[in-house]
Order: structure tokens, then sequence, then C-alpha cells
């Protein structure tokens, strides 16, 4: 989709500033963009009051705006170009890491966008982390995503630390109801833990 037929006057600069803020599952904030976009904060304020006139973005709290639409937000999210997506996708998970005050908010933020990714062992430990904590909210579609990206992310990774990772995070996936919906792959995946457990043992 070329983005000019989605929001016909806009410029390049309000093209990218609203593909950064698509990334975003929830709200964000204009010092998250600015951060990730580099742009002059004039600038970005007189994009975001544009995209609020065109319908596009709602105010939140001081500070923040969401995206009016699911299927807007969408829409704008796919006219980023796809090799830069990686890049933003960890420069947002680190963002959040890193500046956002509340410890939870965070974790599940930032596990958001690593499930974009490929992740290393700290990446698969926050995915571990927001899968549990998704699993007691009772929010099983992102518990479940988050265990099967760290699961498959530290699958081709050998050592220790990884190792226990992997059965840490396969024993949080079968604890998940959706789990039951492929008994047999759970299954298959307890017995990998289970080898790899053994394993460390001798």
């Amino acid at each position: 989709m070329n983005p000019q037929d989605l929001w016909p006057g806009a410029n390049s600069s309000d093209q990218k500033i609203l593909g950064l803020a698509s990334l975003f599952d929830l709200e964000f904030s204009i010092d998250w963009i600015q951060e990730l976009s580099r742009a002059k904060a004039t600038t970005l304020l007189t994009t975001l009051e544009k995209a609020c006139q065109e319908g596009f973005l709602k105010k939140g709290d001081l500070g923040f705006f969401y995206f009016s639409d699911p299927k807007i937000q969408s829409r704008i999210k796919s006219t980023l170009p796809k090799d830069q997506l990686e890049v933003y996708h960890r420069k947002i998970a680190a963002l959040m890491m890193t500046e956002t005050p509340d410890n939870e908010q965070a974790i599940l933020a930032a596990a958001n966008q690593l499930v974009h990714v490929s992740n290393d062992i700290e990446g698969c430990r926050i995915l571990l982390d927001a899968g549990n904590r998704y699993r007691k909210k009772g929010v099983s579609q992102k518990a479940f995503l988050c265990y099967d990206k760290a699961i498959h992310d530290l699958r081709d990774k050998e050592g220790r630390p990884e190792n226990v990772l992997f059965i840490e995070t396969v024993i949080g996936y079968s604890k998940e109801r959706l789990s039951l919906d492929n008994s047999e792959l759970t299954t298959s995946l307890l017995k990998e833990a289970l080898t790899l457990a053994q394993r460390a043992c001798c």
C-alpha cells in the first residue's frame, strides 16, 4: 500500500512518525516517538495533531495517543519498509525496558515487540516472564505467543542457562490452557525438556 492512499495530505515526516506509532500495541508516548524518529518536537506535535483531526488517532493521558481503529493501525503498519521492521521492534523493546516506569508494563510492552524478532537469552527471559504474567492474568493468546516464541528461539542455543530457560518455558507453556488444544506437541515439548533436565543432572 502507498501511504498516500491512506492519508493523501501526509508528507514523508508524517508517514514515518505514524508508521513508528503503529508498532505500539496500545497507547504510545510523544517522548517514545521522538526518541525513535529523532523528529523535532514541533514537527512531531504537528503530525500527531493532524492525525487526530483526520481521525486516525485519539488523545489519551497527557502526552499519550492511541489509534482510533486497529484496522487503520494495521494499514499504516503495512506501509513500513519490511527490512527496517526488526530494527524498530528491537529499539522499541529496549525503550520500554528503560523508560516505562511500571515494571510489569515494561515487560509486557517489550515482549509485544520481541515476538517479532529473533531473540538472545535475555530476550527469551523477557518473553518467559511476560508469558507467565499473561497466563496468570488469563490472557491466554498473548501468553501462548510469548511461550511459543521463546521456545522457538531457544531451540538453536546451547549452554546450561539456555537449557534451564528452555525447561522453565516449556513448563509455563504446559500450564497454559491453550496447550491442551495440541496435547501431542505439549507432550513432545515436555519430553524434550525432561531429556535436557536429565542430561544436566549427569
